[in-house]
């Protein structure tokens, strides 16, 4: 009956991804060199834990002075998971060495369509404020 449970529950647990929008005060946005392409920073968020937390821990690791806030939620509960969608702007440097800050319109042409597609949503919810 146990194992009956804690199946049930890993069936009820949503993948869910947070990603970050990063600007600079040079309106330059922050990117990722991931194999053969860029991406936006992103995390797996561990589908027990609050969010929030989950979501301010990586960030502070990930760059110095800086605090987000959700933008959109994309996607639905599911096998394909949710994706929140966080902005931010920073003031300092990034944690790790390997982020690049990149114009805005180059970062457009460098990401892949998932990414390009969220910069969007960030952008469309930016021009409602």
């Amino acid at each position: 009956m146990q194992l009956y449970r804690r199946g049930w529950r890993l069936r009820r647990a949503t993948l869910a991804k947070a990603v970050l929008v990063v600007r600079n005060n040079a309106a330059r946005v922050l990117v990722i060199p991931v194999e053969d392409c860029l991406r936006r920073p992103s995390v797996e968020l561990h589908a027990w834990d609050a969010i929030t937390p989950q979501v301010d821990e990586w960030l502070q690791g990930l760059v110095q002075t800086c605090s987000a806030s959700l933008v959109a939620v994309d996607g639905a509960p599911g096998p394909d998971g949710v994706i929140f969608l966080y902005s931010a702007t920073s003031e300092g440097e990034t944690s790790t060495r390997d982020c690049l800050w990149l114009d805005h319109d180059v970062a457009l042409g460098c990401l892949n369509d998932a990414d390009r597609q969220l910069l969007h949503l960030r952008i469309a919810h930016q021009d409602k404020a």
